[in-house]
């Protein structure tokens, strides 16, 4: 099967990108620019389409089976407008996912994040795939957004429709202003680590862990041509963000000290969330 990766160059496109290759698969990757931490980490190269995923041509999309949609405009923390982030996240990626349809594409699988469920998942102690979406942020409302439009559309043209909503994923090569890599800095440079959101509960998953789940669901039987299928993925376990870098800590063996402020909730976030990765 021959992949396209859109958003290669990302922290999560560029991860799926290394699994698929490492099982020796024909893949392409589409980018704006090539990733240089890529180059320096895989021993494998893509076919790069140095374009970003709405440029791609017709007869460009002819070359592939399996679409992995991982592009995104405003993934926290980069800062890009809601006029922006509609134009990418909604109105560009809906026409790239109705091209690749006319274009005969077998599987279209289309990466969300857990944020879409914002309010929607306060009810549960794990947050099933069919939980209401009340996303909070400019950036989840675009994807949430897109996700109903797609669904929608897949049921009528008959194709293979899978999205999933990763939960707290985390690694090396992720943006060093995120909590993790944060927290990763500040051990190596024997600095302390400040948390004010100590209690939040979130689900951490490792990046390599994701990248490998969304290739091998890329080939899974319970894909069907019309049944639109919404997946969650997470390690189900949730753990509060001063546990987690404690572990964390320890595991790096830093000689910081972990600060913990006065605890202050956001109204405008979620205090728990944490998947229940059931497939329904």
């Amino acid at each position: 099967m021959n992949y396209l990766i859109t958003g290669a160059s990302g922290f999560i496109g560029s991860n799926v990108m290394k699994y698929a290759l490492s099982e020796n698969n024909v893949v392409y990757s589409s980018t704006r620019k090539v990733n240089n931490f890529f180059k320096k980490n895989c021993n494998q190269n893509p076919i790069w389409i140095t374009k970003p995923f709405y440029e791609i041509t017709d007869n460009e999309l002819k070359n592939f089976d399996i679409i992995i949609h991982c592009a995104a405009a405003g993934v926290s923390p980069q800062k890009v407008s809601r006029e922006k982030m509609y134009e990418i996240n909604v109105q560009k990626t809906f026409e790239f996912f109705k091209k690749a349809i006319n274009c005969e594409i077998k599987i279209f699988i289309s990466i969300g994040t857990c944020l879409e469920y914002g309010y929607g998942g306060n009810i549960y102690k794990k947050i099933p795939s069919y939980a209401q979406l009340e996303p909070i942020s400019d950036y989840a409302k675009t994807k949430s957004l897109v996700f109903k439009k797609m669904y929608q559309y897949s049921r009528m043209s008959n194709i293979k429709f899978l999205h999933i909503r990763l939960f707290n994923v985390y690694g090396i090569g992720q943006n060093e202003n995120n909590f993790w890599p944060s927290l990763l800095k500040a051990a190596k440079e024997g600095k302390d680590f400040e948390i004010k959101k100590s209690k939040y509960i979130r689900d951490f998953v490792k990046v390599e862990d994701a990248a490998k789940f969304i290739i091998d669901k890329s080939k899974d039987s319970i894909l069907k041509n019309g049944s639109p299928l919404v997946i969650n993925y997470g390690s189900g376990k949730g753990i509060t963000l001063l546990d987690f870098a404690k572990n964390e800590w320890i595991r790096l063996k830093a000689k910081g000290k972990i600060i913990n402020h006065s605890f202050n909730s956001d109204n405008k976030e979620v205090i728990r969330i944490v998947s229940d990765n059931t497939i329904y």
